[in-house]
């Protein structure tokens, strides 16, 4: 069901759904998903939600986010057509409530979750986001509907070409808040917030802004457009306590990390895949990202590869991949940190370490959901310590870590032919073990072309001069040279999660980029 949090058991003192008010056909659609009981998360956010106030709501991954704002937003529009003096029959092109939502694939998460209650209180609900044409997606608006879940540059450009309008807009969801703001959609955002409230002609407009953060920016757009919002923050900035942490210490040399990998995830079978452990193998990159399911699929593994980089179709066809066992290895950027749930992850790698905590809790809350156990291993260089050993000392976040002292200790810097210790400006560019290429680049050495880790893509040949790759090994490759990964740590924004959830909302046009896809997806 999506990211709605499967609580079958409830504890002692914890209300029901029915006593916090849920209509009887919600409750019916939730028993027959399995869900019986309302967690923390719901229990507290219900209520609130209920009077129709605007509401700032922060909890930690995998809390059944999606489920808390549903079940109330679809009860108000039940709840209105059962109190209205003369039958209330929605308009075509006229959604009665919105749901913003940064990419395609949690479109497609928050759409299948709100059909699935939709059918039990005859309510009627669809998404659009981009990769359709948009004159065959209008037709979507050409019957009654009352929840619409969108990509905002998508909603924007249907807006624009008078497919679909706001007049009968009662609810304005945002969802991943932070992930919207760091793809570059506040501008849209804050169009579509302007746009709602110019078509409802001064009537009452509920708000709900949903994340695991709130970036100081989403917090001034919340002040300028709903500045009587109430906060509601649960469990933010933690990870599950039924998460292991394990933090292996690896070399600068990138061969060292990449066989430390191997050993991490096992000897694969016969099929390519782990024996039913399902993996997220998470890169810094676009480029380290590629390097490392070239060199995961050249061992046999079965690997689907998720990042910015990809064009959202062939995205869509690796994650369908990884979602149906096709392969239980997604090699992904922070892309697929956040918004992807119901995949049921086992074991969640760091072959690149976060560039923050808050991206470190991200990627651990792909596993450990709704009560299960998980674990997170992270490949943890010299140029990470510092970092690592910040997530191990935070008391909120309970690591229960094997090797994470030894992890955690900072390296001795090597020192150069003469005994020199590198220059300081070195670390930040080779952040998590990328090797001395930023160094050559800066002491005015040519830095190495490259050719994609696929043979033959143009990866490299095609990229911009800040390309984030150089050649480690030649041998054994089947004609294509590797590339390692370089972490951009020289002060750019992280383009790739930007690059990739442009391309899936339609707001802008696709990167040209390779399909990239990946060993299962080819065979």
């Amino acid at each position: 069901m999506g990211r709605a949090s499967r609580s079958v058991t409830m504890a002692a003192g914890a209300p029901s759904f029915e006593e916090l008010g849920v209509r009887a056909d919600i409750c019916e659609a939730l028993r027959a998903q399995g869900i019986s009981a309302p967690n923390k998360l719901q229990a507290q956010a219900l209520p609130a939600l209920r009077g129709g106030g605007d509401l700032i709501l922060g909890a930690q991954t995998g809390s059944g986010k999606t489920l808390t704002y549903l079940v109330p937003l679809l009860q108000r529009l039940k709840d209105e057509e059962d109190c209205a003096p003369e039958p209330l029959v929605p308009r075509p092109s006229r959604p009665r409530a919105l749901v913003i939502v940064p990419t395609r694939e949690l479109g497609e998460q928050v759409k299948g979750v709100a059909k699935s209650i939709c059918h039990y209180v005859k309510l009627r609900s669809t998404g659009i986001s981009g990769g359709v044409p948009l004159g065959k997606q209008a037709k979507l608006f050409n019957t009654p509907l009352d929840l619409l879940v969108a990509t905002p540059g998508r909603l924007l450009a249907h807006a624009d070409a008078g497919h679909v309008g706001f007049s009968a807009t009662s609810i304005f969801v945002v969802d991943e808040v932070d992930t919207i703001f760091e793809a570059g959609f506040a501008d849209d955002l804050r169009k579509l917030l302007r746009l709602v409230d110019s078509h409802r002609h001064g009537e009452r407009v509920q708000h709900i802004a949903v994340g695991a953060t709130h970036p100081s920016a989403a917090k001034r757009l919340y002040a300028d457009a709903f500045p009587a919002a109430r906060e509601l923050m649960v469990d933010v900035h933690t990870v599950p306590t039924q998460l292991t942490q394990r933090f292996v210490p690896v070399s600068s040399q990138s061969m060292d990390k990449c066989e430390k990998l191997i050993e991490v995830l096992g000897p694969p079978r016969d099929d390519g895949g782990l024996g039913g452990v399902r993996t997220l193998v998470f890169c810094n990159s676009k480029d380290s990202a590629r390097f490392v399911d070239h060199y995961l699929t050249e061992r046999r593994y079965a690997t689907s590869n998720y990042h910015g980089g990809i064009l959202p179709e062939a995205r869509a066809a690796n994650f369908k991949a990884f979602k149906e066992g096709r392969s239980e290895i997604l090699v992904c950027s922070d892309l697929a940190a956040r918004g992807l749930d119901g995949l049921d992850i086992a074991h969640v790698v760091q072959f690149d370490f976060a560039r923050s905590a808050v991206d470190y809790l991200h990627r651990a809350g792909r596993t450990a959901r709704a009560g299960k156990r998980g674990r997170v291993t992270s490949l943890v260089s010299k140029y990470d310590a510092a970092l690592a050993r910040e997530v191990q000392r935070a008391g909120e976040m309970d690591v229960t870590s094997q090797p994470a002292k030894r992890a955690a200790r900072p390296a001795p810097r090597p020192a150069d032919a003469a005994g020199r210790p590198p220059p300081a400006s070195s670390a930040p560019a080779t952040r998590g073990g990328a090797g001395p290429a930023a160094a050559k680049q800066a002491a005015g050495q040519p830095r190495q072309g490259a050719r994609g880790p696929r043979g033959g893509a143009g990866a490299a040949s095609r990229a911009p001069k800040s390309a984030t790759a150089r050649p480690i090994v030649k041998r054994g490759t089947r004609g294509a040279a590797r590339y390692a990964p370089r972490n951009a740590a020289d002060g750019r924004a992280d383009a790739d999660a930007r690059q990739g959830a442009r391309g899936a909302s339609g707001g802008g046009a696709a990167s040209p980029a390779r399909s990239g896809a990946s060993g299962a997806s080819r065979r």
